[in-house]
């Protein structure tokens, strides 16, 4: 009875439980639509007041039983306060009420109430409930994420994972002007936000730790967290790091389950790729190069590759074009397949993975050892056929832009330059090859060439640059090739590097522009060099060297260096025997000299006779002594009459120095002689003056200053001027008194004028007590709020 009556209380609780005010939507079927659901809910609940009205008999006494338990009796439970009244709402189900109903038998219901309590209590526990998060604020507080923006208050980097606050500004960048977030690190926002402020005014503060959340409420609010917000702030951290938790360790489960069906399918397509043919694999990869590109490139393809499509069988007698699947399956299906070596380059560059490769070599018995451009080399050699080079539009990268506020390049011009009617790309840098060359460093150059997959390309490389001229309103402009290494060689006068570069090889019939209008060939710029070093040689022998450069005229080195253009012209005369000028040896810039060097490079016509050439000919250079000696005797003449003619020049300047100090030594004296002359006219002036006879008794003592050093550059006026500063005490009466300052009649006959007194220079207590007839005992200073005459100074009353 007493279970039963304990069931019927959960029963009737959850009957006076309030409804939900907020419900999640549901979505009805054709068959049920509110009108019909809210017509079986008064159907079912007209048959359960039937059915209640018919127990009402049998329940009468237990009602009254429970009743007697309520108003306390011996086996009443005890009362709920609120919270258990809470607590009990969460754990138990509402839907499964109609189950916790007595049957008018008596029996007990079939559900079992403690045992649905401990299972949503276990789902109440492993689940955490979502944090709530302000989001109405006007700042936001975060922790940084990177290291970019910077402090509007003390411009400085705000560091990665430094406490930063934030709100919308008006941003004028130059490049951008609007609204956008400006932040500050902490310390630096309350400078400039001195105001109390509201805690809901931040968002974010639930990521932040305890610790900063305390600090960011003191200096925000301008008082200490409450316990109760502390509790929260405590339980909303607890329950962020118990979801950040159960995230991490879905992520990792994740992370496990999809590394492991990574390893399966890698093992899966390995064995795919040990079961199939090379050549199969190959070809599958190429399918993925040229699925994207479109059918103008896949003619380009085939016209170069010199592959047959046939046309497809129309209607009738007539074919129809081909299609771009027919291309597709014309440049997959080459044979053999050397014939699109660049693709096969790029398949193997881009989608078959070194594991792949290693596979491969084992299914054809070979080594499996090396780099990924070695097993490469290894893998084609062993297909047979001469698959050439990568072509240079697919080895390109492509340039990836990110813009951003914080990033320099925001507009996205820094790759370009700019003239009054024009924007340019910037010139390209010069290839490592060309830069070695330009420095004659041969190891560096076979190091490079020793690496490369397109020895080709790159022996013969040049960088791209861009000749603009301005003319009326508008550029006209022209892209040329630069210097080949070749060429560099060449113009520099390293004969080893230019023996080195024709040995392997490189096109001596290639033009580069060097400069605006100016293209040459390594034979014209050989040759250019050979006529200024013969000029050069004959201005010294006429005796026509430059002064500037006489004493660093070096004639060995001028006809050693002649030795070696004259041998460099030997070799290229050599070597272009068997070159045909290429097709695209113009200098003006285009893809085609690039594209040809992986597709059909221009070769020597017979590369044997070639070195036979080039090795015949001898690398030791001679220079002729008489020639050297002569010159050399020619530059020591030319060197002594330029050291007597500079010698000469010096004495000339010495000369005039010596006379320019001996004038200003005269104006010297001749100023000292009129300053002399002045100062014996005012000495004579004031020995002469009356005041000065007037104040004959008068002595000076040892310490008094001389009127002249008294005030220096001030002038002297009267006798007063040099009484100022000589420590002397006077006395004198005030005739007259303005409440802060006055005027005093001196008991001296040194003084014929009153003398100023300001209230600041009395040193008595009751200074403010002075006024007409006061007696004062002073000494005498100029006065600084009138030059030239005198005032009072150190004064205290003495009557």
């Amino acid at each position: 009875t007493l279970l039963y009556t304990i069931k019927f209380e959960v029963y009737m609780i959850c009957m006076d439980r309030p409804k939900r005010t907020c419900r999640k939507p549901v979505k009805y079927s054709d068959e049920q639509t509110p009108v019909k659901s809210k017509c079986e809910k008064e159907i079912s609940n007209t048959t359960k007041q039937k059915e209640n009205n018919e127990t009402d008999s049998s329940s009468s006494n237990t009602k009254k039983g429970s009743k007697n338990l309520k108003n306390g009796g011996k086996n009443a439970p005890k009362p709920k306060n609120k919270q258990e009244e809470e607590s009990d709402d969460e754990i138990i189900d509402v839907t499964s009420t109609e189950d916790a109903v007595p049957n008018a038998s008596g029996s007990s219901p079939s559900l079992d109430v403690g045992e649905s309590i401990s299972q949503l209590q276990l789902d109440k526990y492993n689940s955490v409930k979502p944090v709530s998060r302000n989001s109405s604020g006007k700042y936001e507080v975060q922790y940084s994420s990177t290291s970019r923006a910077s402090c509007r208050n003390c411009h400085d980097k705000i560091l990665k994972s430094v406490l930063r606050i934030g709100k919308e500004v008006n941003i004028d960048t130059g490049a951008y002007m609007g609204r956008g977030m400006g932040w500050w690190h902490m310390p630096c926002f309350f400078q400039t936000h001195s105001h109390k402020m509201a805690w809901k005014d931040f968002n974010g503060v639930e990521d932040l730790s305890v610790d900063d959340q305390k600090k960011l409420y003191l200096k925000a609010c301008k008082s200490t967290m409450p316990d109760n917000l502390q509790a929260e702030v405590t339980s909303t951290q607890e329950a962020i790091s118990v979801q950040n938790q159960q995230l991490e360790r879905q992520l990792e489960r994740e992370r496990q389950i999809a590394s492991a069906e990574k390893q399966e399918q890698n093992a899966a397509h390995l064995e795919g790729i040990k079961n199939s043919s090379i050549e199969q694999v190959i070809r599958e990869n190429v399918a993925k190069v040229i699925e994207k590109k479109t059918v103008e490139q896949l003619k380009a393809i085939i016209s170069g590759s010199r592959i047959t499509v046939e046309r497809q069988t129309g209607k009738g007698k007539k074919k129809a074009a081909p299609k771009k699947a027919d291309y597709v399956n014309a440049i997959i299906n080459a044979n053999p397949l050397c014939k699109i070596g660049s693709l096969v380059h790029r398949a193997i560059r881009k989608y078959i993975k070194v594991d792949e490769l290693k596979v491969m070599l084992q299914n054809a018995g070979l080594p499996r050892t090396g780099s990924k451009l070695e097993l490469t080399k290894r893998l084609l050699e062993y297909l047979g056929g001469d698959f050439g080079e990568e072509s240079v539009e697919e080895t390109k990268p492509k340039k990836s832009r990110r813009y951003s506020f914080d990033n320099d390049d925001f507009s996205g011009y820094n790759d370009f330059r700019f003239t009054n009617f024009g924007v340019y790309e910037k010139d390209e840098e010069h290839p490592d090859i060309v830069v070695k060359a330009r420095q004659g460093d041969l190891d560096a150059i076979k190091n490079i060439l020793k690496k490369t997959s397109r020895p080709v390309a790159t022996i013969n490389a040049s960088r791209k640059w861009t000749e603009s001229e301005e003319k009326w309103g508008y550029d006209k402009s022209w892209e040329w090739h630069d210097e080949t290494p070749l060429l560099a060689a060449c113009r520099n006068k390293h004969i080893d590097v230019v023996h080195f570069l024709l040995t392997m090889e490189a096109d001596p019939t290639l033009e580069g522009c060097v400069s605006c209008d100016v293209t040459e060939t390594p034979m014209s710029a050989v040759e250019k060099a050979i006529n200024v070093a013969n000029k050069e040689i004959e201005n010294a022998k006429n005796g026509k060297i430059e002064s500037r450069s006489l004493f660093t005229y070096n004639g060995s080195q001028v006809l050693r260096n002649l030795a070696k253009l004259q041998l460099m012209k030997q070799l290229l005369e050599a070597s272009l025997k068997f070159w045909n000028t290429a097709s695209y040896a113009h200098p003006r810039y285009s893809n085609k000299r690039n594209n040809a060097f992986s597709k059909n490079p221009n070769k020597p016509t017979n590369s044997e006779e070639l070195q036979k050439a080039l090795a015949a000919i001898s690398m030791e250079l001679v220079i002729d002594s008489s020639a050297v000696n002569e010159i050399d005797s020619c530059v020591q003449e030319l060197r002594r009459k330029e050291g007597d003619r500079r010698a000469a020049e010096f004495e000339r300047k010495q000369l005039e120095m010596e006379q320019v100090r001996l004038m200003r030594e005269k104006q010297r004296e001749e100023r000292e002689r009129q300053m002399k002359l002045k100062r014996e006219e005012q000495e004579r002036v004031a020995r002469e003056s009356p005041l000065r006879a007037t104040a004959a008794p008068f002595v000076f003592n040892p310490g008094m200053h001389s009127p002249r050093t008294s005030l220096p550059g001030r002038p002297v006026v009267g006798g007063e001027m040099a009484l100022a500063g000589n420590g002397v005490q006077y006395e004198g009466i005030i005739l007259t008194w303005r409440g802060s300052y006055g005027f005093m009649q001196v008991d001296s006959p040194c003084f014929t004028s009153n003398i100023f007194v300001h209230i600041s220079d009395i040193n008595s207590q009751n200074a403010g007590g002075c006024g007409v007839g006061t007696k004062l005992k002073f000494k005498v200073e100029a006065s600084f709020r009138k030059p030239g005459t005198v005032q009072a100074k150190d004064a205290f009353i003495i009557a």
